[in-house]
């Protein structure tokens, strides 16, 4: 394809050819750090454009690399982004795909910082997908087949004891993630927003607004308070580990 096209059709969007990334086998089967490597390493070596992720905290046969042919612990999952660090530092190259962080389950503020340290530190080879995760409990939506991941998204709705909907959450979410890293959605050049990714005091209080309406965040922290002094009741029992 590349070979056919013209030198003066590079900058006509629908003629360039497609970048095509490969999925690293960070679950079950393949979540070992010797799999991670050899698979990068490989994509690099064969010329792709770069490496991918899921975003879940559990596994299963619709989304584990080794589909149903190994039935391991759904919980044998590695995190996204702490996974395309590990690559990061390992490689020159390759682009860094999130395939998405499901922004739902984090806080924004959190993502957004995390998001623009990995992309400094690999030097602007992040792509930070964000989505709001495959539906719970639909299992087709007229275009695509999505039972394979309805059970693994309801299980991890559960999970996460969202306080609402994920549609909601995400609006708020987005908008506090957009604050707290300046990215302006007609933007051209992210990564030079993702570089300078601070913000003074005004700019903080209205990114965790909307955050704690995403999240329902307590800002009194009463909950956390409550499991500190269980945590310290139980170390004054049986003692620390």
């Amino acid at each position: 394809m590349t070979e056919e096209m013209h030198v003066d059709d590079v900058d006509k969007p629908e003629l360039r050819p497609p970048s095509l990334f490969v999925r690293l086998p960070h679950s079950w089967c393949g979540a070992s750090p010797d799999a991670v490597v050899r698979v990068a390493d490989r994509a690099e070596e064969l010329g792709f454009a770069g490496v991918s992720v899921q975003d879940h905290v559990l596994s299963g046969p619709s989304v584990s690399p080794c589909g149903g042919i190994h039935a391991g612990d759904d919980r044998t999952v590695m995190e996204s982004l702490t996974t395309l660090a590990f690559v990061a530092a390992r490689s020159t190259r390759l682009k860094l795909l999130t395939g998405v962080v499901v922004l739902p389950y984090r806080h924004p503020i959190w993502v957004a910082k995390v998001g623009a340290t990995l992309d400094v530190l690999s030097g602007g080879r992040l792509i930070l997908g964000l989505g709001v995760g495959a539906p719970s409990r639909r299992a087709t939506d007229g275009v695509q087949n999505l039972a394979s991941h309805a059970d693994i998204a309801e299980r991890e709705t559960r999970l996460f004891d969202l306080p609402g909907p994920r549609g909601p959450i995400m609006d708020e979410a987005i908008v506090a993630f957009q604050k707290a890293i300046r990215i302006q959605p007609d933007y051209a050049n992210a990564h030079a927003n993702l570089a300078a990714a601070h913000f003074d005091r005004g700019e903080y209080e209205e990114a965790a607004k909307h955050a704690r309406q995403a999240l329902r965040i307590d800002p009194t922290h009463a909950a956390a308070a409550e499991t500190l002094a269980a945590t310290q009741a139980a170390i004054s029992v049986h003692g620390r580990p």
